[in-house]
């Protein structure tokens, strides 16, 4: 099931399992825990813009939702990491993260 106003999703889209990180510059720079669910990609309801969400594992709500910019900096790192702006996604299986890489 897809995350209503958020994505559209074909079923097409396997569970890949993620956490997600916020570079919190309030606490001196320090990574808070947002969540871990399941990350996918796919298009934006309603538009031809692409994206990713993360739905919670438990309460399958949204934990992140991300439209992709040409303006963003992605970056990979240590086969398992995919990082931009104050965001990384931890991915628990080397063979995700490269999928959604």
């Amino acid at each position: 099931m897809g995350a209503p106003g958020y994505l559209q999703t074909n079923g097409a889209n396997l569970k890949k399992r993620v956490g997600v990180y916020y570079l919190n510059d309030d606490y001196n720079g320090e990574w808070e825990n947002l969540g871990i669910g399941n990350v996918h990609v796919d298009y934006f309801e309603n538009s031809e813009e692409i994206g990713l969400y993360v739905l919670d594992d438990e309460e399958n709500d949204v934990i992140l939702s991300h439209r992709f910019s040409r303006e963003d900096i992605y970056q990979k790192q240590d086969d398992k990491l995919i990082l931009w702006d104050d965001i990384t996604l931890s991915f628990e299986d080397v063979a995700d993260c490269s999928y959604i890489w």
